[in-house]
């Protein structure tokens, strides 16, 4: 199974966790601990967008890249978004094939899907559900809180080396550029002060089943001493 399947059948798990599906989950130690957003700021990050609703194409396009999505000239593959003119293409994990908005100034006109091969339309719809490519989503004002929080501590290490400097200067770079990049949910830590994981987007009814349980309590006991505590 190549790489965009297994994050969009990821992607889809916690779409459904969000719409408070009855769903099964099977996940590694490793995945059910990562840092994620809090789920409530993550779904600020979901949203609908209908034939006849009003956007701001420019902010519509600046929240698909603090979203996780990449710009691109023509939608090929997932986790791109595409703009020419009054027309905006949307390639989520989520779905099997993008979606093209046709807007009139600022009214979305038309909402079709579309293939990505032939980039020709598959049929109209109504609306359509955006989410989030990658767990770490943000806004403007999250993005200066993290440059600040990465230049605090880059200044706090005492033998920072160039290549340190130089790294740290990219990711900055980037961020302040509004740039997707790879890895930046690494950096979780430095635009929320509290994180979760994939438990807390599970109901508090929902039941758990712990293959090796050992091998899950040492686990969660270092990730406990180095990154929650």
């Amino acid at each position: 199974m190549g790489w965009c399947k297994v994050y969009g059948y990821y992607k889809r798990k916690i779409s459904r966790l969000i719409n408070n599906e009855e769903i099964t989950v099977v996940v590694t130690v490793e995945a059910l601990f990562d840092r994620l957003v809090p789920k409530n700021i993550f779904e600020d990050f979901v949203f609908d967008i209908k034939v006849g609703d009003t956007y701001d194409i420019d902010e519509l396009c600046k929240k698909l890249v603090f979203m996780g999505y990449e710009h691109s000239d023509v939608v090929e593959g997932q986790g791109q978004f595409a703009r020419r003119g009054g027309i905006v293409d949307i390639y989520s994990a989520v779905n099997e094939n993008p979606i093209r908005l046709d807007f009139f100034d600022e009214d979305v006109d038309a909402i079709k899907t579309l293939d990505a091969k032939t980039q020709r339309s598959l049929g109209n719809i109504s609306e359509a559900k955006i989410y989030p490519m990658r767990e770490l989503v943000y806004n403007e004002e999250q993005v200066e809180i993290a440059i600040k929080n990465i230049e605090k501590d880059l200044n706090s290490f005492k033998n920072k080396t160039d290549k340190i400097k130089m790294l740290t200067d990219e990711v900055i770079e980037k961020l302040r550029e509004q740039k997707s990049f790879s890895g930046v949910d690494r950096y979780i830590q430095y635009f929320y002060d509290k994180t979760a994981s994939l438990i807390d987007y599970f109901p508090k009814d929902s039941c758990f089943y712990i293959d090796e349980p050992n091998r899950v309590r040492f686990y969660n006991k270092r990730v406990y001493q180095f990154y929650w505590k």
